[in-house]
């Protein structure tokens, strides 16, 4: 494989091309006001997940939601592959808010 194939390649394999970042994905699959006041919605009563790779950084980030906005719910989903999943949360909630004229879901 020669230079310019092995870069390309790399461009849609972030893991691989930058295999040395710690990355975990959460916070994605909600509004921003809620991201930092879980309470405003079911007096806080609701999950948040997170994936990712390395294990210390998922338990940093975790520390970091409690700690910070004072989530009590957190979901480990497994390593970073899982976001895709919380990913599909998206189109859903974008339709429910342009049903209900919020992003509020309560």
């Amino acid at each position: 494989m020669n230079v310019l194939s092995s870069f390309f390649m790399n461009i849609f394999d972030p893991l691989t091309a930058f295999s040395e970042v710690k990355v975990v994905k959460t916070l994605n699959t909600l509004s921003a006001p809620l991201m930092v006041n879980p309470e405003s919605l079911a007096g806080g009563d609701q999950n948040i997940f997170v994936s990712g790779n390395d294990n210390e950084a998922k338990a940093k980030v975790t520390e970091f939601l409690k700690q910070w906005f004072d989530w009590k719910h957190i979901i480990d989903l497994g390593d970073i592959t899982t976001a895709r999943a919380t990913e599909m949360l998206m189109p859903v909630w974008v339709r429910v808010w342009g049903a209900l004229g919020t992003p509020m879901l309560f």
